[in-house]
């Protein structure tokens, strides 16, 4: 866990606190503290407060809150787990809450979904460089049935095939690694989906995450170590929206209707003077807007 900047856009004096695999040569980050709120500094520190909460300081400027915990004392500590989970504890010395999680950040993913975590929703990132939430969330039916959703600006862009009870998610249309698990469960906070990896000799490195990405997709990347480091490798499934086709795989975008019959095969060149000037900025717009 660390803070990273984001030398491709226009300010690159944002920083921002992320985790990531360690030995990713790339730094894609799987998580993120405080997308909406970039620190403009460049030195940026990570304290519990007075309220034993989790924040991030910089010179000039209020604390970002990280965690939410609604019940903490002064004796709180921060742990990094090796799954990826960033836990803040309940340190009381001879009390019976002893190592009780107060806040998780597997309760709070961002655009990434790791084994282990509770899918309620994913939101991308604005493009590939900001991380500040775009357009698209991945999350369960707010109706109740067990399928995985796709929002577009809270409009249903797509729809998983039902959950059948079985392990076999219809979500990929790729063959299913056969040591992957996926479910939907509840807890006291509703019902979520998750998954597992059965880990077995040969594969203790397996690592699997999902993505979404900043054009709607989900990416499916697995770990690929190679010497001192390693990458990730993308198996990205391509949905269209949906326009009120279901099948067996969800819903799917109907084909277009074919216009060859205009015997039009190439472009046209035109001329034409465009005033950017009545254009104005929206830091909140993506190129898939």
């Amino acid at each position: 866990m660390s803070f990273f900047n984001t030398p491709k856009t226009s300010n690159s004096s944002n920083f921002y606190l992320g985790i990531w695999l360690a030995n990713d040569t790339q730094g894609q980050p799987v998580w993120v503290a405080n997308r909406k709120d970039p620190i403009h500094s460049s030195s940026p520190s990570v304290n519990i407060n007075n309220s034993g909460n989790l924040v991030i300081s910089s010179d000039g400027r209020s604390d970002v809150p990280i965690t939410n915990a609604t019940w903490t004392s002064t004796n709180t500590s921060v742990k990094l787990l090796d799954d990826g989970n960033l836990v803040l504890l309940e340190d009381a010395s001879g009390d019976s809450r002893e190592g009780h999680v107060l806040w998780q950040s597997f309760d709070h993913p961002t655009d990434t979904l790791l084994p282990g975590m509770k899918l309620r929703f994913l939101t991308t990132w604005l493009n590939t460089q900001v991380p500040y939430p775009g357009p698209f969330t991945l999350g369960i039916d707010p109706n109740g049935s067990n399928q995985l959703v796709i929002w577009y600006r809270g409009v249903v862009y797509w729809r998983s095939r039902l959950w059948n009870s079985s392990e076999d998610v219809v979500l990929f249309r790729n063959s299913q690694p056969y040591n992957i698990h996926y479910r939907f469960e509840s807890d006291e906070d509703g019902k979520y989906f998750i998954y597992t990896i059965n880990q077995t000799a040969g594969d203790n490195n397996l690592i699997y995450k999902w993505v979404m990405t900043s054009s709607g997709q989900i990416s499916r990347d697995k770990w690929n170590s190679s010497g001192s480091g390693g990458v990730w490798l993308e198996d990205v499934e391509t949905i269209s929206p949906c326009n009120g086709t279901f099948g067996d795989n969800g819903c799917w975008r109907r084909a277009w209707p074919n216009c060859s019959h205009l015997n039009i095969n190439d472009f046209s060149k035109d001329k034409v003077t465009v005033n950017f000037n009545i254009f104005g900025t929206n830091s909140g717009i993506a190129l898939s807007d």
